[in-house]
Parts: structure tokens; sequence; C-alpha cells
């Protein structure tokens, strides 16, 4: 493949304090989404995701270990990485994330509900017309449906079909414990890989959020898209 090629990415669900919740949402926006992964090497695309009240009792199954309560992580934030580049970007990412800390612009009213960095598995879509993965935070899809499994315990091409266009699917890599100026991050344990199977949905007019309920998913949960720029959807959280 020539061009950019997506070989790993960061996913981040994250619970803010109700609080403060307008104050994080602005300062993640307009900074840290940016300065804090965007600018660096090797990212070369990135997406948020919100979950609303109703979109979060959706969520299956009623207990699981990725998300305890199950309806906490409000907000998930893909950034995909070029392929074997990911230690150009942790070497850059770590020392500016302990800068960012240094100068008050990591804001602590919030907490890391699952963060890991990922490789990427593979990628099943629809048919021809699908985007490519590379394009798959670009192509402004309605709906995702991220579902967390045992390595191998799903099928990603089970959950191709219909509202879904294509499935990309990491599995988590060990890097440092703790992260820098991530306290609370989970699944980077060497001894725990987890499989995450982002479900892009083209058609969110019928059971796109329902659909698919795997065997063996340790969480399934529906998410929209965040209008940049904007207040939307806070209220609804």
């Amino acid at each position: 493949m020539s061009g950019i090629e997506l070989g790993h990415a960061l996913i981040t669900m994250i619970e803010p304090d109700r609080e403060t919740i307008l104050e994080y949402h602005r300062w993640y926006e307009k900074d840290h989404f940016l300065a804090g992964v965007l600018t660096g090497p090797a990212a070369f695309a990135g997406q948020r995701w919100v979950a609303t009240r109703d979109l979060k009792a959706l969520r299956r199954p009623a207990e699981s270990e990725v998300a305890s309560p199950v309806d906490d992580g409000s907000f998930i934030t893909l950034y995909w990485i070029e392929r074997d580049k990911l230690s150009d970007h942790t070497d850059w990412a770590f020392p500016e994330a302990a800068r960012f800390a240094a100068e008050g612009r990591m804001d602590p009213r919030r907490h890391h509900v699952s963060t890991s960095y990922y490789d990427l598995v593979e990628v099943v879509a629809r048919d021809a017309d699908s985007a490519p993965a590379e394009l798959a935070v670009h192509r402004q899809y309605p709906g995702l449906v991220v579902v967390w499994a045992d390595p191998r315990a799903v099928d990603p091409a089970s959950l191709v079909g219909g509202p879904v266009d294509q499935v990309v699917t990491f599995r988590s890599i060990s890097l440092p414990d703790p992260l820098p100026a991530m306290p609370g991050a989970v699944m980077s344990d060497p001894a725990r890989p987890i499989d995450v199977h982002l479900c892009f949905v083209d058609d969110t007019s019928g059971d796109w959020a329902t659909r698919h309920d795997p065997e063996g998913a340790l969480l399934v949960a529906p998410f929209i898209p965040t209008v940049p720029g904007t207040t939307r959807y806070l209220d609804e959280l």
C-alpha cells in the first residue's frame, strides 16, 4: 500500500467530573485533542464520540469488567497512528504529557475508564465501497459500536453487515505503568491483552445500537460523534 498506512491506535474512554464537564469538554477539544496527540509524530487522524444516557442504557452485559458501573465512560476518542511508527509517537507523547502537567495543561477533572495503545489486527469491510480504514474517522459515520473482548473471542466478520460498514480491530499492547499524567489508565497489563472491535455504522435509522450482541464480549457500547466546536449532548449525559 502506498501512502499512509494505519497500524496502531490510541483509544481512550473517559468519564469527566459532572460538576465541571463544560470546562473539561472545552479543554479536551480545544487543547488536548490537538496538542496532546494529533500534533505528535505519526498521529494522522482522530475523532471524538459521545454516549448519551439513552445509548448508555443499551450497553451490555449489565456488569462489565471494562466499565463498572456499566454506564461509566461518556466519551471515547480514537487516534490513528501510522504503521511501525508507534514508538516515534510515544517517545514524543510521554515527555510532552509531563510537560503539559507541569504547565497546568492536564485537566484532572476526569477519570480513565479504558485507555491503551493498540496494534491493528485486521479490517473487515462490508463491500468494496467501504472507506479505507485510514479514512474511517474522516468519513463522518453517524454511529459507532465498540466491542471489547478477549483476543479472538469475537470474530470481526460476524459484526459486519447491515448498518455496520466496516469493523477495525485492534489489540492492546503493554506500555509503562503508570502512564504519565494519566492516573487510572487500564488495560495496559501485558498479561491481559484486549481486543477492541470498532464497528463503524453508516445507517442509524434502525436497530444499529443493539443489532449485535456477540457471545463473549466484555462490553458492547454504542456512541455517536460529537459536534466539534459545540456543547451538543452535554446535557444528555
